[in-house]
């Protein structure tokens, strides 16, 4: 059952990774599981693709501009612009803004495993838009958010989770 739920949630979050999941998942399922997974699989395909990226953000609740980051940070602009290019921060433009993820500052520091999850989401082929969309949603596995997870403390989880992605 472990590995139904792992694959229901990668195949809810990843339909452009569907078919190597279903290669991977073929070998270790029987032929009724595997029927229902490609039912849920095709489910998944319609619900994916009828999200636009801009409703998949929704899920971010508070958002910063640059130039409120750098005063919750208490850095010039231009060092947020560097933790962006390295990914210890991330934004997505909305509007013609460059907009963060407030949640991914705590205590006046950014989240730091996020950067090393952020690095696994992108290697999976995820935008960076992708990347914050995955880690705001629900996870079934996880129990909450990824960012959630994140900031609690709990980053293995987190990054196990990253890597079923590059399946």
């Amino acid at each position: 059952m472990q590995r139904a739920l792992c694959a229901w949630d990668l195949v809810e979050r990843n339909s452009a990774r569907l078919c190597g999941v279903l290669v991977h998942f073929v070998r270790s399922i029987s032929l009724s599981m595997l029927t229902q997974t490609i039912y849920l699989l095709a489910q998944a395909l319609r619900v994916w693709q009828s999200i636009s990226v801009k409703d998949s953000l929704d899920l971010v609740k508070d958002w910063l501009t640059i130039e409120q980051a750098s005063e919750l940070l208490g850095i010039p602009k231009g060092k947020v612009n560097r933790l962006l290019e390295d990914y210890s921060l991330v934004a997505v433009n909305l509007d013609g803004k460059l907009m963060i993820p407030a949640a991914l500052i705590v205590s006046g520091e950014p989240l730091a495993p996020l950067r090393g999850t952020i690095i696994m989401l992108l290697d999976s082929g995820y935008s960076i838009e992708e990347s914050v969309t995955w880690l705001f949603t629900f996870s079934e596995v996880l129990q909450q958010t990824p960012v959630q997870s994140l900031i609690e403390g709990k980053k293995s989880p987190v990054r196990r989770l990253a890597q079923m992605l590059d399946i």
